[in-house]
């Protein structure tokens, strides 16, 4: 997390180390307690690089990604997200 606090602290100026030299965390305690929340891990080979945080639909709420992080140093340079043209969905998604 000390990562994807680094890379957002670019465009949040109010994300500032601590005076013990680490970012802030935030509570990531319903993401291991809630049913409706879900922490994934990506890994290239052996090495972590990576996670999505999920909420999973309720009655309130469709599926929705919180938060989702690659480090640079992984896959450096500019991205580019494309989708099918007849996927709607994923037009409304990414838009």
């Amino acid at each position: 997390m000390q990562f994807y606090f680094y890379e957002f602290s670019r465009y949040i100026p109010e994300i500032r180390l601590e005076n013990n030299g680490f970012y802030k965390p935030f509570d990531l305690g319903k993401y291991w307690t809630n049913d409706h929340h879900q922490a994934y891990f990506i890994l290239l080979d052996d090495e972590l690089i990576g996670f999505a945080l999920v909420e999973s639909d309720t009655t309130l709420t469709s599926n929705s990604i919180q938060e989702f992080f690659i480090m640079t140093k992984m896959f450096p340079g500019e991205w580019e997200i494309t989708q099918i043209e007849n996927n709607k969905r994923a037009h409304a998604f990414w838009s």
